[in-house]
């Protein structure tokens, strides 16, 4: 019995020695102290200024172990320490607000994402989303809502033209140039002399056939008459025919004379609905003429600026001088607009479907209705303004 208690208290002896080896093994030792956290500076604080020492507190009135907690969970208000700038994760620059953009969004030049599906222009940068894509085409004479693009080509300068069969410029028939209603002529004229009581017509603008036993389509005209010593100054006719045979004129005479070796503006409007024409020289009006036809025939005869198509190539109803600043309306054009405008080049504009200054054969309208000389036709520098 004894032997056996004497077991059990030796057994109970080696637990509570292993219960203390246990404990003093979880336990620090007392004379190792625990390592003080790491301190961190405040943005304020001086460059040269010594960490506090272990165990003490880093600001006035906290103990150390705050501060310990604050290592653990720093403030709110405390600034983040910048992450590394190895690529690892993305950093903000000091001088941008901006959000950092996903490495696979390709962006422009200011850090902007581009759309990889946008449409690009000739130079590779992407158009705006309402861009057109392809150049826009003359404006149609009837759209009036389309702004006009800007610039003027073509040479300044003049067409030279002699009264012999053949000495003109001319285009052919155009879908834009067949004007069947309202319509302007403009020109800058000059002669070289007057005519005669046997060919008293100098035709300026035409486009209008006729000669021999043959008459051939005709849609407008505009011509300068001098009828003799009656009509010495000289009158402007202007011509319309609706069926490509029967034509209608009105005229008016100049105030004052057409005088030679010097440069004049003239001008017509044709209103197709009331069968008028309103006359312009040197940017006055001089008068209206009434009873011409309402419509004018869509005809296939070219255009031709300082003559006539004529059939059998022998009327010399041609001007003799020089022509410059030639423009074809499919609009009728104001007093207002024809007075303020005749000494201005122009822009391509709705309404204006042949612009011609005549230094070279260049059409500035926007449509390309570019004029060939033929004859002794000759372009010269010499021009109104």
């Amino acid at each position: 019995m004894s032997k056996r208690l004497r077991s059990r208290e030796r057994l109970q002896g080696a637990l509570a020695a292993l219960a203390i080896l246990v404990h003093a093994c979880a336990s620090p030792k007392e004379d190792e102290a625990s390592p003080a956290p790491e301190p961190r500076l405040d943005a304020s604080a001086r460059l040269d200024a010594s960490p506090p020492e272990a165990g003490t507190p880093d600001a006035p009135g906290r103990a150390p172990e705050d501060a310990a907690a604050d290592a653990v969970n720093p403030p709110l208000d405390a600034a983040p320490d910048p992450e590394p700038r190895d690529g690892s994760s993305p950093v903000f620059d000091a001088a941008s607000d901006a959000a950092p953009t996903d490495a696979g969004t390709p962006v422009d030049d200011v850090g902007a994402p581009v759309d990889e599906g946008a449409p690009l222009d000739d130079a590779g940068a992407p158009l705006d989303a309402g861009a057109a894509t392809d150049a826009e085409p003359p404006l149609d004479a009837a759209d009036a809502s389309g702004a006009a693009d800007t610039g003027v080509a073509g040479a300044a300068g003049s067409v030279q033209v002699s009264n012999t069969p053949g000495s003109w410029v001319s285009t052919p028939d155009t879908r834009e140039l067949s004007i069947t209603a309202d319509l302007t002529l403009e020109v800058w004229a000059l002669t070289f002399s007057t005519g005669t009581p046997a060919y008293p017509s100098h035709y300026l603008i035409s486009k209008w056939r006729s000669g021999g036993t043959t008459f051939l389509p005709r849609s407008y005209g505009m011509e300068f008459r001098w009828d003799g010593a009656v009509e010495a100054q000289g009158r402007i006719h202007f011509s319309v025919c609706p069926d490509g045979l029967n034509g209608s004129s009105a005229t008016s005479l100049v105030t004052p004379a057409m005088t030679v070796g010097t440069w004049h503006h003239v001008a017509v409007v044709y209103r197709a609905s009331a069968g008028e024409a309103s006359f312009y020289f040197d940017g006055a009006p001089l008068g209206s003429g009434a009873g011409l036809a309402t419509s004018v025939l869509d005809g296939s005869a070219p255009l031709i600026i300082g003559g006539i198509a004529d059939a059998a190539s022998t009327e010399p109803n041609l001007w003799n001088g020089r022509l410059a600043e030639v423009r074809v309306w499919s609009v009728a054009r104001t007093a207002a607009e024809i007075a303020d405008n005749r000494y201005a080049r122009l822009a391509p504009q709705p309404g204006l479907v042949g612009y011609w200054p005549l230094g070279d054969g260049t059409d500035v309208s926007g449509y390309g209705h570019h004029v060939t000389a033929s004859g002794d036709a000759t372009f010269v520098s010499d021009s109104p303004f």
